[in-house]
């Protein structure tokens, strides 16, 4: 079930034809086998767009437990995930 206050962004995301081949693309370059859009908040998790190919499970809409995510990490650090 998609938070009411992060369904416009579910939506909006959604209607980019764009979305499939970037994340496409950017697992490709990773060599992982999970891509997504998510929104982050302060306390939220909560995915825009998915590409699974290793059935995670997880679906535009859906939400993680905010500290388990590398999002979170990232946050933590302020450093970029990156160099």
């Amino acid at each position: 079930m998609t938070r009411p206050e992060c369904a416009w962004d579910v939506e909006a995301i959604h209607a980019i034809p764009a979305v499939p081949v970037i994340l496409s693309i950017v697992k490709h370059i990773t060599g992982m086998r999970f891509a997504a859009i998510a929104r982050v908040t302060e306390s939220h998790w909560v995915a825009c767009a998915v590409d699974d190919s290793i059935n995670f499970g997880l679906k535009p809409g859906a939400e993680r437990v905010l500290e388990s995510t590398i999002c979170h990490e990232i946050r933590q650090h302020h450093t970029p995930p990156l160099s």
